[in-house]
Protein backbone atom coordinates (compact mmCIF):
# COMPACT_ATOMS: atom_id res chain seq x y z
CA UNK A 1 0.00 0.00 0.00
CA UNK A 2 3.09 2.65 0.85
CA UNK A 3 4.73 1.47 -2.23
CA UNK A 4 1.55 2.09 -4.43
CA UNK A 5 0.93 5.51 -2.76
CA UNK A 6 4.50 6.57 -3.38
CA UNK A 7 4.13 5.89 -6.77
CA UNK A 8 0.97 7.61 -7.23
CA UNK A 9 2.75 10.63 -5.37
CA UNK A 10 5.59 10.19 -7.97
CA UNK A 11 3.61 10.32 -11.15
CA UNK A 12 1.32 13.33 -9.68
CA UNK A 13 4.56 15.31 -9.37
CA UNK A 14 6.13 14.07 -12.79
CA UNK A 15 2.60 15.30 -14.32
CA UNK A 16 2.86 18.64 -12.27
CA UNK A 17 5.97 19.07 -13.51
CA UNK A 18 5.54 18.65 -17.24
CA UNK A 19 2.45 20.56 -17.14
CA UNK A 20 4.28 23.33 -16.03
CA UNK A 21 7.09 23.06 -18.52
CA UNK A 22 4.44 22.89 -20.87
CA UNK A 23 2.88 26.19 -20.09
CA UNK A 24 5.97 27.71 -20.31
CA UNK A 25 6.99 26.73 -22.94
CA UNK A 26 3.32 28.08 -24.14
CA UNK A 27 4.02 31.18 -22.61
CA UNK A 28 7.51 31.51 -24.46
CA UNK A 29 6.39 30.49 -27.59
CA UNK A 30 3.43 33.04 -27.24
CA UNK A 31 6.22 36.34 -26.07
CA UNK A 32 8.06 35.36 -28.90
CA UNK A 33 5.39 35.78 -31.61
CA UNK A 34 4.06 38.78 -29.71
CA UNK A 35 7.67 39.99 -30.54
CA UNK A 36 7.30 39.07 -34.15
CA UNK A 37 4.01 40.94 -34.60
CA UNK A 38 5.24 44.13 -33.37
CA UNK A 39 8.02 43.82 -35.76
CA UNK A 40 5.09 43.24 -38.53
CA UNK A 41 2.99 46.11 -37.24
CA UNK A 42 5.67 48.44 -37.21
CA UNK A 43 6.45 47.64 -41.12
CA UNK A 44 2.58 48.20 -42.06
CA UNK A 45 2.15 44.23 -42.43
CA UNK A 46 -0.85 44.73 -39.74
CA UNK A 47 -3.31 41.40 -40.83
CA UNK A 48 -0.13 39.78 -40.92
CA UNK A 49 0.51 41.10 -37.20
CA UNK A 50 -3.09 40.65 -35.60
CA UNK A 51 -2.76 36.96 -36.74
CA UNK A 52 0.30 36.22 -34.76
CA UNK A 53 -1.27 37.54 -31.96
CA UNK A 54 -4.80 36.14 -32.24
CA UNK A 55 -2.37 32.78 -31.87
CA UNK A 56 -0.21 34.29 -29.34
CA UNK A 57 -3.15 34.79 -27.32
CA UNK A 58 -4.46 31.29 -27.44
CA UNK A 59 -1.01 29.80 -26.31
CA UNK A 60 -0.93 32.55 -23.32
CA UNK A 61 -4.83 32.90 -22.50
CA UNK A 62 -4.21 35.18 -18.56
CA UNK A 63 -2.31 37.84 -20.53
CA UNK A 64 -3.85 41.18 -21.17
CA UNK A 65 -1.15 41.76 -23.87
CA UNK A 66 -2.30 40.30 -26.91
CA UNK A 67 -5.90 41.87 -26.15
CA UNK A 68 -4.06 45.50 -25.87
CA UNK A 69 -1.66 44.98 -29.04
CA UNK A 70 -4.76 43.97 -30.96
CA UNK A 71 -6.54 47.05 -29.44
CA UNK A 72 -3.07 49.27 -30.74
CA UNK A 73 -3.76 47.45 -33.88
CA UNK A 74 -7.25 48.90 -34.42
CA UNK A 75 -6.93 52.27 -33.24
CA UNK A 76 -3.68 53.15 -34.18
CA UNK A 77 -2.71 51.55 -37.73
CA UNK A 78 -6.44 50.90 -38.96
CA UNK A 79 -7.75 54.26 -37.25
CA UNK A 80 -11.03 52.38 -36.09
CA UNK A 81 -10.55 53.48 -32.08
CA UNK A 82 -14.79 52.27 -31.29
CA UNK A 83 -13.47 48.60 -32.30
CA UNK A 84 -10.87 49.20 -30.44
CA UNK A 85 -12.31 50.36 -27.22
CA UNK A 86 -14.07 46.91 -26.38
CA UNK A 87 -10.33 45.29 -26.78
CA UNK A 88 -8.68 47.82 -24.27
CA UNK A 89 -11.50 46.83 -21.29
CA UNK A 90 -11.00 42.87 -21.89
CA UNK A 91 -7.51 43.79 -21.63
CA UNK A 92 -7.98 45.51 -18.00
CA UNK A 93 -10.73 42.97 -17.07
CA UNK A 94 -8.05 40.35 -17.10
CA UNK A 95 -5.22 42.08 -15.59
CA UNK A 96 -5.64 46.00 -15.00
CA UNK A 97 -2.24 47.48 -16.82
CA UNK A 98 -1.04 50.89 -17.21
CA UNK A 99 -0.44 50.24 -21.03
CA UNK A 100 -4.31 49.38 -21.67
CA UNK A 101 -5.70 52.08 -19.34
CA UNK A 102 -3.42 54.82 -21.20
CA UNK A 103 -4.40 53.64 -25.00
CA UNK A 104 -7.80 53.44 -23.75
CA UNK A 105 -8.04 56.93 -23.17
CA UNK A 106 -6.20 57.46 -26.68
CA UNK A 107 -9.04 56.14 -28.16
CA UNK A 108 -11.54 57.49 -26.27
CA UNK A 109 -10.22 60.63 -27.44
CA UNK A 110 -9.84 59.99 -30.85
CA UNK A 111 -13.59 59.67 -30.13
CA UNK A 112 -13.64 62.87 -28.52
CA UNK A 113 -15.33 61.26 -25.51
CA UNK A 114 -13.48 63.23 -23.43
CA UNK A 115 -14.70 62.44 -19.92
CA UNK A 116 -14.28 58.70 -20.88
CA UNK A 117 -10.65 59.96 -21.66
CA UNK A 118 -9.86 61.26 -18.10
CA UNK A 119 -11.12 58.41 -16.43
CA UNK A 120 -8.82 56.44 -18.79
CA UNK A 121 -5.76 58.85 -18.38
CA UNK A 122 -6.52 59.33 -14.31
CA UNK A 123 -6.69 55.15 -14.04
CA UNK A 124 -3.18 55.10 -16.22
CA UNK A 125 -1.76 58.19 -13.80
CA UNK A 126 -2.49 55.64 -10.29
CA UNK A 127 -1.25 52.81 -11.77
CA UNK A 128 2.14 54.65 -13.20
CA UNK A 129 2.51 57.41 -10.60
CA UNK A 130 6.08 58.54 -11.77
CA UNK A 131 5.46 58.74 -15.39
CA UNK A 132 4.94 62.20 -16.93
CA UNK A 133 2.47 60.96 -20.22
CA UNK A 134 -0.67 60.08 -18.51
CA UNK A 135 -1.05 63.35 -16.88
CA UNK A 136 0.05 65.33 -19.75
CA UNK A 137 -2.40 63.52 -21.36
CA UNK A 138 -5.18 64.53 -18.59
CA UNK A 139 -4.05 67.86 -18.84
CA UNK A 140 -4.83 68.29 -21.99
CA UNK A 141 -7.93 66.52 -21.84
CA UNK A 142 -8.85 68.86 -19.04
CA UNK A 143 -7.88 71.57 -21.37
CA UNK A 144 -10.76 70.18 -23.66
CA UNK A 145 -13.35 70.05 -21.39
CA UNK A 146 -12.67 73.91 -19.62
CA UNK A 147 -11.54 72.58 -16.65
CA UNK A 148 -8.22 74.77 -16.19
CA UNK A 149 -8.23 74.25 -12.38
CA UNK A 150 -7.97 70.42 -13.10
CA UNK A 151 -5.69 71.05 -15.98
CA UNK A 152 -3.37 72.82 -14.16
CA UNK A 153 -2.61 70.58 -11.15
CA UNK A 154 -2.45 67.62 -13.55
CA UNK A 155 0.20 69.48 -15.96
CA UNK A 156 1.79 70.75 -12.55
CA UNK A 157 2.55 67.66 -11.45
CA UNK A 158 3.45 66.19 -15.28
CA UNK A 159 6.10 68.98 -15.59
CA UNK A 160 7.60 68.00 -12.07
CA UNK A 161 8.08 64.73 -13.11
CA UNK A 162 9.82 65.67 -16.66
CA UNK A 163 11.42 69.04 -15.61
CA UNK A 164 12.73 69.40 -18.97
CA UNK A 165 10.00 69.12 -21.19
CA UNK A 166 9.25 71.87 -23.47
CA UNK A 167 5.28 70.37 -23.87
CA UNK A 168 4.68 70.16 -20.70
CA UNK A 169 5.89 73.38 -19.65
CA UNK A 170 3.79 75.22 -22.23
CA UNK A 171 0.94 73.50 -21.09
CA UNK A 172 1.16 74.59 -17.97
CA UNK A 173 1.57 78.10 -19.22
CA UNK A 174 -1.54 77.94 -21.27
CA UNK A 175 -3.45 76.58 -18.10
CA UNK A 176 -2.20 79.04 -15.51
CA UNK A 177 -2.83 82.07 -17.58
CA UNK A 178 -6.09 80.89 -18.51
CA UNK A 179 -7.06 80.41 -14.13
CA UNK A 180 -5.59 84.35 -14.32
CA UNK A 181 -2.66 83.12 -12.30
CA UNK A 182 0.08 85.18 -14.27
CA UNK A 183 2.77 84.60 -11.45
CA UNK A 184 2.85 81.15 -11.93
CA UNK A 185 2.25 81.12 -15.90
CA UNK A 186 5.09 83.64 -15.97
CA UNK A 187 6.96 81.55 -14.17
CA UNK A 188 6.47 78.66 -16.42
CA UNK A 189 7.66 80.89 -19.56
CA UNK A 190 10.81 81.82 -17.58
CA UNK A 191 11.59 78.32 -16.79
CA UNK A 192 10.60 77.10 -20.90
CA UNK A 193 12.82 80.14 -21.83
CA UNK A 194 16.16 79.65 -19.83
CA UNK A 195 16.01 75.47 -20.48
CA UNK A 196 14.56 75.81 -24.04
CA UNK A 197 16.00 79.19 -25.51
CA UNK A 198 15.65 78.67 -29.29
CA UNK A 199 12.22 77.21 -28.60
CA UNK A 200 10.67 79.44 -26.32
CA UNK A 201 9.96 82.39 -28.19
CA UNK A 202 6.61 81.32 -29.43
CA UNK A 203 5.25 80.54 -26.11
CA UNK A 204 6.75 83.87 -24.52
CA UNK A 205 4.80 85.70 -26.75
CA UNK A 206 1.32 83.83 -26.55
CA UNK A 207 1.98 84.43 -22.68
CA UNK A 208 2.59 88.10 -23.74
CA UNK A 209 -1.08 88.12 -25.10
CA UNK A 210 -2.83 86.18 -22.72
CA UNK A 211 -1.40 87.81 -19.90
CA UNK A 212 -0.79 91.61 -20.12
CA UNK A 213 1.57 92.05 -17.13
CA UNK A 214 4.53 89.75 -19.52
CA UNK A 215 6.81 91.96 -20.55
CA UNK A 216 8.47 91.37 -24.19
CA UNK A 217 11.11 88.25 -23.44
CA UNK A 218 14.66 89.27 -23.71
CA UNK A 219 16.69 88.21 -26.74
CA UNK A 220 13.26 88.33 -29.16
CA UNK A 221 14.70 91.39 -31.27
CA UNK A 222 17.83 89.80 -31.23
CA UNK A 223 16.09 86.56 -33.03
CA UNK A 224 14.50 88.03 -35.96
CA UNK A 225 13.22 84.99 -37.58
CA UNK A 226 11.38 84.15 -34.34
CA UNK A 227 10.04 88.17 -33.55
CA UNK A 228 8.87 88.44 -37.20
CA UNK A 229 6.40 85.90 -36.72
CA UNK A 230 5.39 86.46 -33.70
CA UNK A 231 5.10 89.95 -33.64
CA UNK A 232 2.26 88.94 -36.44
CA UNK A 233 0.71 87.11 -33.90
CA UNK A 234 0.67 89.57 -31.92
CA UNK A 235 -0.72 92.27 -34.33
CA UNK A 236 -3.69 89.51 -35.14
CA UNK A 237 -4.51 89.58 -31.56
CA UNK A 238 -4.57 93.14 -31.14
CA UNK A 239 -1.43 92.93 -28.59
CA UNK A 240 0.68 95.36 -30.99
Amino acid sequence: MRANAAAIAIALVTSLVATASGVTDSVDRGKAMLLQARSLAGKGQVDAAEELIVSAGELMPLSPEPLMLRGNLEAFLRRQPELALDLYRSSLDLQPTYEAAFFLGKAYGMLEQWEDAADAFRSAAEMAPRNPAPLSELGAVAVRLGDWQSAKEALEAAASLLPHSPQALLALAQAASQLGTASEAIEACRTLNELHPWHAQYMLFFAQVTIPSLPVPYGAQSCPCRASPARSVLAHCGAE
